[in-house]
């Protein structure tokens, strides 16, 4: 499908900080390159389209295309797999002031029971699962719409990190086994 997230983490080695920079998906871009099936395709398409078409090489290319950016490697982390890091690291603490619409169609389509994980109330620093911070990140139609919702994503990670890297050796070995 459409990628649902298009962040650049760049790590600077000597200054040991990181920087993370979103793509919006529906930004429409030339797409240039070869297709899935090896055939080569030249249109001009929503961003997050180019993965449909070809895949991370492709998705890679454009970017590098259109914005000049070269970009080394990549990670692709599906919606299970983002809620299984989260849950290794034991969750992360977010400000939220609501959000049961995104966890009703995020249960669907997760295969959880109706109702799973919703949040009765938000609050400053509250503790929330895998599910839960997935639904933040994914959090559509508040506030300066893609913008912040990059913004929720890019928090998130952001989370991650830091928990991950203050975490013991067995939950770092979670954390590893879920990234994988």
């Amino acid at each position: 499908g459409r990628t649902d997230s298009m962040i650049l983490l760049s790590i600077n080695s000597t200054t040991k900080e990181i920087t993370m920079t979103s793509f919006m998906r529906d930004m429409y871009v030339n797409i240039k390159g070869i297709d899935a099936d090896g055939n080569d395709i030249d249109t001009w398409s929503k961003l997050n389209a180019a993965y449909v078409y070809g895949g991370a090489e492709l998705l890679m290319d454009t970017i590098e295309y259109n914005f000049d950016i070269a970009v080394d490697d990549y990670v692709y982390i599906d919606f299970l797999s983002f809620v299984d890091i989260v849950d290794a690291v034991g969750g992360i603490e977010l400000d939220i002031s609501g959000m049961k619409p995104p966890m009703a169609e995020q249960n669907k389509l997760l295969g959880n029971k109706k109702g799973t994980d919703y949040l009765d109330k938000g609050g400053k620093k509250l503790h929330v699962n895998g599910n839960q911070a997935l639904a933040y990140a994914r959090l559509r139609y508040v506030g300066n719409a893609d913008f912040q919702r990059t913004e929720r994503q890019r928090t998130v990670i952001t989370k991650i990190i830091e928990k991950a890297k203050g975490s013991d050796p067995l939950t770092m070995d979670k954390f590893a086994k879920a990234s994988m």
